[in-house]
């Protein structure tokens, strides 16, 4: 009996310096996308992820970890203190009107290297030029997101005209 509580007592122990091991590897890459605001791939825990930069959230940094699964951890950087939101951000409506002001976000980031804007349900849609591909072609990051927290992403090249 005893030899079963302590394989078990082992277990725990293991499992949760297991648990510590995974945060102390996404916290840096947090700390890091909210102090450079920039968007970046990265392995966390040997898992392909994008710890993405979200913007501003009152006083602090909103950071959301992307990972390939599908599954998005929310976070909040205020005075270089990291923490995690435990939220899950609503899933955004592709309906026309949603998909209208998204383009044209997209196409006021082309023009003016960056936009921002909001529908009427919260979803806050951003979009910004980052160095281009060639002299004819720029990619555009497009976040959106929900009260601070990443709803999607995507990386999406532009050529030509600013209008499509």
């Amino acid at each position: 009996m005893k030899i079963v509580l302590m394989a078990v007592l082992a277990a725990a122990v293991a499992a949760s310096f297991s648990a510590c091991a995974q945060t102390n590897q996404t916290v840096p890459a947090v700390a890091s996308v909210a102090a450079t605001r920039m968007t970046t791939d990265s392995y966390i825990n040997g898992r392909p992820a994008q710890v993405v930069y979200v913007g501003r959230a009152g006083a602090c940094e909103a950071v959301s970890v992307k990972w390939t699964e599908r599954r998005i951890e929310h976070f909040r950087v205020c005075d270089q203190e990291v923490s995690a939101r435990n939220t899950v951000a609503p899933a955004w409506s592709d309906e026309p009107s949603t998909r209208l002001l998204l383009s044209s976000t997209i196409r006021n980031a082309v023009l003016y290297g960056e936009a921002r804007q909001t529908d009427s349900n919260g979803y806050q849609y951003v979009a910004r030029t980052l160095p281009a591909v060639s002299a004819r072609c720029s990619n555009i990051e497009v976040i959106i997101s929900y009260d601070g927290d990443l709803v999607d992403r995507a990386l999406r090249d532009v050529c030509g005209k600013a209008g499509f």
